[in-house]
């Protein structure tokens, strides 16, 4: 077994490969990667499909060499794309907002780990089904059934304003996010140039939807709004 690869159940050979442990810096790199594929997705509308990006960075970070650094890296990686985005918690809350975006970084951090556990306890094709449920069942677990229920930021309400809009609308918010977690799993799967092809499929066409779609309607959804009255809250496409 190679010292620099992700131990893997024995037997496991239904996967293109293993996966390699990340090292520091390819680790920085991804880290990088995924706060600016980020805020370029909740940046500018015709970017949002770069949440995808996002998330197949996270998905990297699960190669670290250990659950504490695979976990801290993707704290990391929440502080630094949620923070920016909710300045008014330091309007409102002033120091206190550092324990509020902590909470939220939480939930990518435990995203990171759990990852990485499902890359290191299940066989290949397994792990990669596996993550995207627990994307989704970790933002649905933060929006809905946890004691502060906030849903902001979601993958979903940033790919409202998506060129493959036409198509997400019928699977909703958590649907949108399964679907983009699913193929950032995908890319993780692939060879680099195999993964490249794909990702150069999917910008032509959405591209190509963009086009064909401008000028069309969109729905609209209550966008969460707490505090709003309800004749002023805001609404997203999607």
């Amino acid at each position: 077994m190679e010292a620099d690869s992700i131990v893997r159940p024995p037997g496991d050979t239904d996967g293109p490969k293993r996966a390699k442990i990340l090292s520091w810096k390819p680790a920085l790199l991804w880290a990088a990667g995924a706060v600016g594929a980020f805020h370029l997705a909740y940046g500018s509308p015709p970017l949002s499909w770069l949440m995808v990006g996002y998330l197949f960075c996270l998905v990297q970070l699960a190669r670290m060499r250990t659950g504490r650094q695979a976990f801290y890296f993707g704290l990391g990686v929440g502080f630094l794309t949620l923070a920016p985005q909710l300045t008014c918690f330091w309007v409102i809350f002033k120091a206190a907002a550092i324990a509020l975006w902590l909470v939220l970084a939480f939930w990518v951090a435990l995203f990171v780990a759990v990852a990485r556990v499902c890359l290191l306890t299940f066989p290949s094709r397994a792990s990669f089904l596996l993550i995207p449920f627990v994307w989704t069942g970790l933002e649905y677990f933060r929006s809905e059934l946890y004691y502060l229920r906030f849903s902001w930021l979601n993958v979903g309400y940033v790919l409202s304003g998506s060129p493959f809009w036409g198509v997400l609308h019928w699977v909703g918010m958590y649907g949108a996010g399964f679907l983009a977690a699913s193929i950032a799993v995908a890319l993780f799967a692939l060879r680099t140039r195999a993964a490249l092809l794909l990702a150069g499929c999917l910008v032509i066409g959405a591209i190509a939807l963009e086009i064909g779609m401008s000028g069309q309607s969109r729905p609209t959804f209550f966008a969460p709004s707490w505090g709003v009255p309800k004749s002023e809250k805001r609404t997203i496409d999607f």
